[in-house]
């Protein structure tokens, strides 16, 4: 499996496929003791936990068209800023979105969870 990730933090492969063998998923994410992995079609991005500065859900909404009417649909995303960069992933529930956050919580106690409002 090739990993890659978008941070500074570089990590051993060895220790990140241990780490990922013993992962919890959660949809298209697994958690592990020292990374949040993603899985990607050709690879799979390894987010360690400290690199994380701030970490949000965030809920869309839309609407869809059926054959007797319309109705709007949520989509769950977790959220992640890392250096100015945020990287988004597309979940299917609220409930992989909030077992996320509170791993992230629990790794990396200094990381801003949940909504904050920019200062002026």
């Amino acid at each position: 499996m090739k990993f890659k990730t978008n941070t500074t933090i570089a990590i051993p492969e060895e220790q990140l496929q241990a780490d990922y063998a013993a992962a919890e998923k959660q949809e298209k994410l697994k958690l592990g003791e020292n990374c949040l992995y993603i899985a990607h079609t050709l690879y799979t991005e390894y987010i360690p936990y400290e690199a994380i500065e701030r970490a949000y859900r965030r809920v869309e909404d839309v609407r869809g068209k059926l054959c007797c009417g319309v109705t709007t649909y949520e989509i769950h995303h977790l959220v992640m800023v890392m250096g100015g960069k945020e990287v988004k992933v597309l979940l299917e529930s609220e409930d992989a979105a909030r077992k996320a956050l509170e791993r992230i919580a629990e790794k990396n106690p200094q990381v801003q969870v949940g909504y904050h409002e920019k200062e002026k």
